[in-house]
């Protein structure tokens, strides 16, 4: 019996035994979850650029179809348009569907997104965003350059004339440095009219502090019309708007139709250039600068 019970004792765990195994769980799992934490962020990434290549796709399709040209980004319903025949509400993310699916999609309730071509849909929307809209809706997590693939609604401001001349997309031969300028990209996401939406907006008018919208330059790499500036500076990330320093690469309404830099931490942001391929491109928060230059969103005239 005495045998028994000193068997009994000395195979059960003390106080201090169990204590140091609580411990050394909580130091693997202290390490481990950093590291799960840094691989699922790496495979949202990487989901993200394929995203962004299969959407460059998209766009080389259009253009084949639509004589070079590329697509538009967005045109409202009896808008002006600048004698492009465009009669209903449509943007960017609707054409590239149409050439994607190989049909017509349209903007009525059946086509939101995890319903209608549940895949395609999926191709707009980056896995690393952390917010969950309330509403369904025709949803992107994409912008696109708002020159290139411009609104058909916006003026030009280089040079402008009298009457004022819209803004047409760019036929995909006529852009210069290819290699350099990025087409579609990472933004930030807004509520219109606190719906619950949280959507980017289809074109990124706010892109260097809405440099589109300004005399001169207006995203285009005729520096001669500015000394100030020139294509190694990198691009502003202050809210066009002028709601301050406070809402750089940050989604809201106050930070509209910008660049999100919303990977590893808020510090990276993917885009499509023009000849294809998917690059990378870097935020630092200490100073609120990023690697994106000027000659990667200006484009030749």
């Amino acid at each position: 019996m005495s045998r028994v019970n000193t068997y009994r004792r000395a195979a059960a765990f003390t106080l201090v035994e169990l204590l140091v195994v609580i411990g050394i769980i909580a130091l693997l799992v202290g390490i481990l979850l950093p590291a799960l934490g840094r691989a699922r962020e790496s495979a949202n990434k990487l989901k993200c650029m394929s995203n962004l290549r299969t959407l460059g796709q998209g766009i080389f399709m259009y253009a084949g179809d639509n004589k070079g040209s590329l697509p538009y980004g967005f045109v409202d319903a009896g808008a002006a348009t600048y004698g492009i025949n465009v009669t209903t509400f449509s943007d960017w993310t609707q054409l590239l569907l149409n050439e994607l699916a190989k049909k017509p999609v349209g903007y009525d309730p059946s086509q939101l997104v995890g319903t209608a071509n549940p895949g395609l849909r999926a191709l707009f929307l980056c896995p690393s965003v952390g917010i969950e809209p309330s509403v369904q809706s025709l949803m992107t997590h994409y912008s696109c350059h708002p020159r290139l693939m411009p609104d058909l609604g916006q003026y030009e401001a280089y040079h402008p004339t009298s009457p004022l001349k819209g803004l047409k997309p760019y036929k995909l031969a006529h852009v210069k440095r290819p290699i350099e300028i990025a087409i579609l990209f990472d933004a930030t996401l807004y509520d219109p009219s606190e719906a619950g939406q949280w959507i980017a907006t289809a074109c990124a008018f706010g892109l260097d502090n809405g440099r589109l919208k300004k005399p001169k330059t207006a995203l285009t790499d005729d520096y001669s019309l500015d000394p100030t500036m020139n294509a190694g500076q990198p691009i502003e990330l202050t809210p066009y708007n002028g709601t301050g320093n406070q809402y750089i690469n940050t989604d809201g309404n106050n930070n509209k139709a910008n660049v999100r830099f919303r990977h590893a931490h808020d510090t990276q942001a993917n885009a499509l250039m023009v000849d294809g391929h998917v690059e990378t491109f870097n935020y630092k928060k200490s100073t609120q600068t990023t690697d994106m230059l000027r000659k990667n969103i200006n484009v030749n005239p």
